[in-house]
């Protein structure tokens, strides 16, 4: 399960649910980011399918996922860190978090983003386009799916956000990495009112999505 999770600073999260019998009470991902305190995040495509299955093989801790899978890495330049080096990008996380979730052996890791490597073939007009290859998504089960075109872009309304303590807008405060940033502002014309605390809109400080598999 991965996931982005903030813009400034950038980050990304996964979790991880399940042991191996070598490590101690979770899995070698977890054991690896425990120990080095840095991980890589590498999107998946459609194409590299069979390959990212292979990675999720049982093996014995320390053994190459690498030369187990035929996948072809490279060093990260910010960390100690391989990457895939065919992935359409790659990120470069430095732990900031380690959280155990309930439930046995389930943790959650959180990341700041220090490096972006992205595939020369993957940028049109100086933008990162996933257009250019089939980003793949775990589904339910043991299923997963290319993401299917065509993509496309909206321009989010800013409604007043209202709660129980009283009323707010919205104003504008300037461009912050490519979205709008805002504040919040008294509405001096509405009287606050308990009696209406579930009448409030978010839909401006949702997060975007990020593509991507990790098994863990």
């Amino acid at each position: 399960f991965f996931n982005g999770v903030a813009y400034t600073p950038p980050q990304v999260m996964f979790a991880s649910t399940g042991t191996k019998a070598d490590v101690d009470g979770t899995k070698d991902s977890m054991a690896n980011i425990r120990e080095t305190g840095v991980f890589c995040v590498n999107i998946v495509e459609y194409a590299m399918r069979d390959a990212m299955n292979a990675s999720s093989a049982t093996l014995p801790h320390g053994a190459d996922e690498f030369g187990h899978a035929g996948i072809e890495k490279a060093d990260c330049d910010q960390i100690s860190c391989a990457r895939v080096a065919l992935a359409p990008a790659s990120l470069e996380c430095r732990m900031t978090q380690m959280v155990k979730i309930e439930g046995e052996n389930n943790f959650a890791v959180f990341g700041e983003v220090v490096g972006v490597h992205m595939r020369d073939d993957c940028i049109k007009d100086g933008r990162f386009d996933v257009t250019t290859y089939q980003p793949l998504s775990r589904l339910g089960y043991r299923d997963s799916a290319p993401t299917i075109d065509p993509t496309f872009s909206a321009q989010k309304q800013k409604p007043p956000m209202r709660f129980a303590s009283g009323a707010f807008s919205f104003q504008s405060v300037g461009r912050i990495s490519g979205r709008q940033g805002y504040r919040y502002e008294p509405d001096s014309s509405r009287r606050p009112d308990t009696r209406d605390h579930r009448h409030y809109r978010s839909s401006d400080a949702r997060p975007s999505s990020a593509n991507g598999d990790n098994r863990g």
